[in-house]
C-alpha cells in the first residue's frame, strides 16, 4: 500500500524515498519538488499531495468491493423482495460525500542539514467518508416501482462501509435490487459532494430533494453482469417470475 501511494504521489525520482514508522509516514523530498513563499521557507503541494491520497484509498476501496457479498443473504430471495428491480449502466465514477473537517491534512516540512526535506504523509484515514453517487441509466425494468422508467437516469446513494458495502465500476452493467432512499436533515448536516478526484476542491451541500434510490442489502443487492454471474441473473429473473 504504501509503495502504490508513493509512485502516485508523483515523487522526485532523484533521491526520493519512503520510510516506514509506527504512527505516521514521511517521505523525504528534494528542494525542487517543494514551492518558496515570501519568506524563503519552503512548502509541499499539500493540496495536491492529500488529493493523490484520497483518491487513491478510494480507487483501492473499490476495487475490493466490487464483487463482494456478505456470507449469509441470497441474492435470489432479496431480488424477489425488492422493488425496483433493474439491469443499469453505471454513468462515470459519480460523487462522493464526505465531511470536509475530517479531511485528512499534510503534515509539517522539515528542512534536512543536506538539502532535502522530510514531508509528513498524511494518516490513512477514512473518517471523512459518508458515501457516494452513482448514476445509472436504467436499460432493464425487471420490478418496477412509480418512478424507476426505462432509458432513464436515476441515483443511488450509497452508504460508505468498511465491510459489505456498495461499489458500482463505471461504465459497466448491473443488476440491482433498490429501495427508495429518504435522507435525514440532521444526518447530512455539513457535509459536501465531490466528484473523485476532486475532493480537495469546493464541493455542493448534500441535494436533500433529489430522488436517490439505495441498493437494498447492500453488496449482495448489486450483481455484476458477467459471464460468470449469468447463471446467477437467470435464477433471478426465475425467482420474480414465481412471485408473479
Amino acid at each position: 500500500m504504501i509503495g502504490i501511494l508513493a509512485s502516485l504521489f508523483g515523487l522526485a525520482s532523484d533521491g526520493t524515498q519512503l520510510s516506514r514508522m509506527p504512527t505516521q509516514s514521511l517521505t523525504q523530498l528534494h528542494r525542487d519538488t517543494l514551492t518558496n513563499s515570501a519568506n524563503d521557507e519552503w512548502y509541499f503541494d499539500g493540496g495536491s499531495m492529500i488529493g493523490t491520497f484520497l483518491m487513491t484509498i478510494c480507487i483501492l476501496g473499490a476495487t475490493l468491493a466490487a464483487e463482494a457479498q456478505a456470507p449469509g443473504i441470497d441474492p435470489r430471495g432479496l431480488a424477489a423482495a425488492s422493488a425496483p428491480l433493474i439491469i443499469g449502466t453505471v454513468e462515470g465514477p459519480g460523487e462522493i460525500v464526505i465531511r470536509p473537517d475530517k479531511l485528512p491534512k499534510a503534515g509539517p516540512i522539515v528542512r534536512r542539514p543536506n538539502g532535502t526535506y522530510i514531508a509528513e504523509l498524511p494518516q490513512m484515514t477514512l473518517d471523512y467518508m459518508v458515501g457516494y453517487i452513482y448514476h445509472v441509466r436504467v436499460q432493464e425494468v425487471l420490478k418496477a416501482d412509480n418512478r424507476v422508467r426505462l432509458n432513464k437516469t436515476i441515483e443511488i446513494f450509497a452508504p460508505h462501509k468498511l465491510e459489505g458495502g456498495v461499489s458500482l465500476i463505471p461504465k459497466q452493467h448491473f443488476l440491482l435490487a433498490l429501495a427508495r432512499f429518504e435522507p435525514k436533515k440532521e444526518d447530512f448536516a455539513g457535509t459536501s459532494v465531490r466528484k473523485v478526484g476532486e475532493l480537495t476542491k469546493q464541493g455542493a451541500p448534500f441535494n436533500l430533494r433529489a430522488r436517490y434510490y439505495t441498493v437494498a442489502g447492500d453488496a449482495n443487492g448489486a450483481v455484476f453482469v458477467t459471464e460468470k454471474n449469468r447463471r446467477l441473473i437467470e435464477e433471478i429473473r426465475a425467482a420474480i417470475h414465481q412471485t408473479r
